[in-house]
């Protein structure tokens, strides 16, 4: 037998044991075609083993393994390695990637099928702080949990974490200094909240960036932010909803003293040339009527045009004149215009799509047009995963 494999344990282990110098036999116990140790640690490649299993896999080359689980059946729910804890603040596994340099990863998980998962972990635990998946990293260029599904068709997910708890969380990312949560694939990151009142994707940051999208960010409801009520902080909630458009709209707003004339100029932001067109404007008079109050001089077409040269030492001006009020009176004013940044000049805002080929006879809330869930796009992965069997030797 290969040094390698002194863990494979089948009928040849009992005669590997004994060729072990020093190794009490007396601790192992043979019951049926089990062999199982009472006491003490096994260790594998080391002298000193620090857990009850010790294994250190010292070669460099590429596909190197410590332990290797595989589940050779092509059918039924088998698991290539499996963890569990029973405690409440336990974790059922754990992976931690202590080079501080390299791209290196606390626990990766792949998988090639249409329907299978890279990394699946499951949190049973009715209470507690328990966690379905926990991911950390200290490396500059690591990953706490890191997913990829690289299947091209079917409903594959990256990273999927589930938790039952109250308290829990299905899949925790913390890095101190890189990414928390990387997810790559047809749903990179998918979080789920089936209990009407939960959060299905947590972000939080101290002083930098909670959530980032790189990219379009798309709700199917509203969009909102939500605060603690200024009149009763303890008990209840405040939200205020965004104004939605088929346009992609920059707003600008303010209040002006109109001068001797009944008249004022407005001066917007050195970049406003770079990222709008085809502005828009309202005025309101305040204080009393002004009747004639009016756009005297729109924003200068050729300063929008010179929007580009932003940045390059040419900052062209962007301003309008209002005309017609009261002498020394009060304005109101508002300038709307059409976002033209370089994302939108590259992708567009496009507002009425066609569903691609895989997604037409599919909604993105069944429900609300009285259709099944089966109906859904994101059906299948909104189903629970296929709960791993619990050992019956644990």
């Amino acid at each position: 037998m290969s040094p390698r494999n002194i863990l494979h344990i089948g009928a040849c282990v009992v005669g590997v044991l004994g060729c072990v110098p020093g190794m009490a036999r007396a601790q192992w116990t043979t019951s049926g075609s089990n062999i199982y140790y009472n006491s003490g640690n096994v260790g594998v490649f080391t002298t000193s083993p620090a857990y009850h299993l010790h294994v250190v896999e010292s070669a460099t080359a590429n596909g190197s393994r410590a332990i290797y689980g595989l589940a050779s059946a092509t059918s039924g729910v088998v698991n290539g390695v499996y963890g569990q804890t029973a405690s409440t603040d336990g974790r059922g596994v754990i992976g931690y990637a202590s080079s501080t340099t390299g791209a290196n990863f606390g626990v990766f998980g792949t998988t090639a099928s249409t329907s299978g998962t890279g990394v699946y972990g499951l949190a049973n635990l009715s209470s507690g702080s328990v966690y379905g998946v926990y991911g950390k990293t200290v490396s500059t260029s690591g990953w706490g949990v890191f997913g990829e599904s690289t299947a091209a068709t079917g409903s594959t997910v990256g990273v999927e974490g589930t938790s039952s708890s109250s308290g829990g969380v299905g899949v925790v990312g913390i890095d101190t200094n890189s990414i928390g949560v990387y997810g790559l694939g047809i749903n990179g990151v998918q979080g789920i909240d089936s209990s009407g009142g939960g959060i299905g994707v947590y972000g939080q940051a101290s002083s930098g960036t909670a959530v980032y999208a790189s990219g379009t960010l798309v709700a199917t409801g509203t969009k909102s932010f939500c605060i603690d009520h200024p009149a009763d902080p303890e008990n209840t909630y405040l939200y205020h909803y965004c104004i939605e458009s088929s346009e992609v709209l920059n707003s600008y707003s303010g209040t002006i003293k109109l001068d001797g004339s009944g008249g004022a100029t407005v001066d917007l932001p050195s970049y406003f040339a770079a990222i709008n067109k085809d502005p828009r404007y309202t005025l309101t008079a305040m204080g009393a009527p002004m009747p004639m109050l009016h756009i005297s001089t729109e924003i200068n077409d050729a300063a929008l045009a010179g929007g580009e040269r932003v940045g390059k030492g040419e900052v062209p001006r962007c301003w309008f004149r209002i005309g017609g009020g009261t002498p020394w009176g009060k304005a109101s004013w508002r300038v709307e215009a059409v976002r033209n940044d370089r994302w939108v000049q590259a992708h567009g805002a496009p507002v009425e799509v066609a569903k691609p080929a895989g997604e037409r006879g599919t909604y993105l809330r069944p429900e609300l047009y009285g259709k099944p869930p089966e109906a859904g796009r994101f059906y299948r992965q909104w189903q629970p995963p296929v709960t791993p069997s619990t050992p019956s030797d644990h």
